[in-house]
């Protein structure tokens, strides 16, 4: 993966994304890139929950719909599993840290549960 991002480095992020197990080469470096997993010309590309486009990335919305029916956590492991879900859109919340300062108090060990 190091390498194809060395040889594609001027044009990651433009329209050039590498994953690990879909590039098999590229033919100047005798690298070979497999077509069936290759897409051309889309305007944008869904990835681990996010949509990258020519205006940026921004939140894949049916993540935004398992967010907003996630049902209430009732304990300790599903307030986690729930934070780590809703953090890892953090950037595209403005305020994030304060919105979820609560129920990650409840993750503390120090804090007595109810």
């Amino acid at each position: 993966m190091d390498l194809t991002s060395r040889v594609f480095q001027s044009y990651l992020d433009r329209f050039v994304v590498i994953f690990i197990d879909d590039i098999l080469t590229l033919r100047e470096r005798k690298l070979y890139a497999k077509f069936s997993k290759c897409e051309f010309w889309l305007d944008q590309v869904g990835i681990l929950g996010h949509v990258i486009s020519g205006n940026g990335v921004s939140v894949d919305p049916s993540k935004i719909e398992v967010i907003l029916n996630w049902s209430r956590p009732t304990n300790v492991t599903k307030v986690t599993i729930f934070l780590g879900l809703a953090g890892s859109y953090r950037r595209f919340v403005k305020g994030f840290s304060i919105i979820a300062a609560h129920l990650t108090r409840l993750t503390w060990k120090s804090v007595q549960k109810v």
